[in-house]
C-alpha cells in the first residue's frame, strides 16, 4: 500500500492468491474493513487515502483495498522509520526506494505543496 500511496495508485484484492485463482474471503466485510483500515492506521505514515470495496466473483465475495496515488509523499511504514520505510512499485513489484527515490518523492511532495499554494487563491466560487 505504501508502494501504491507513493506511486499512481493502485489495488489490492483481499480472496485473490498470487496466481490469481478466487478464494474469497471468509470474514464479514464490515468486520474485515475495521481490521484492514486499523492495520493501515497504525503501520503507514502519512495515512494513505484508502476505499474499501466487496465483490462477487466466481460465486464467491473478494475485498478490494483501492490505495490512491498520495499527496503528502513520501508515504513509509511507521516500524521502518522515514528513511528506510518508503516503497515504489517497479513494475508488478514492490521495491524498497534507494536514496534518490525517496529524493525525488520529497520534491514532488514540494512541487504539489506549492501548486495547491498556487492555485488555491485563483479558485473562485460563484
Amino acid at each position: 500500500m505504501v508502494a501504491f500511496a507513493n506511486g499512481a495508485g493502485g489495488n489490492v484484492y483481499v480472496g485473490v492468491n498470487d496466481d490469481r485463482t478466487v478464494t474469497g474471503i471468509k470474514e464479514e466485510p464490515f468486520d474485515l474493513e475495521e481490521k484492514l483500515a486499523s492495520i493501515i492506521y497504525d503501520s503507514i505514515l502519512p495515512i494513505p487515502n484508502v476505499f474499501f470495496q466487496t465483490a462477487a466473483f466466481e460465486n464467491k465475495v473478494i475485498f478490494i483495498i483501492r490505495v490512491l496515488s498520495g499527496a503528502n509523499k513520501p508515504y513509509y511504514l511507521k516500524k521502518l522509520g522515514p528513511e528506510d520505510g518508503i516503497f515504489v512499485r517497479v513494475g508488478s513489484t514492490n521495491r524498497k526506494a534507494n536514496s534518490q527515490g525517496a529524493a525525488e518523492l520529497r520534491r514532488q511532495a514540494e512541487i504539489s505543496v506549492l501548486t495547491r499554494k498556487l492555485i488555491s487563491p485563483l479558485i473562485v466560487i460563484f
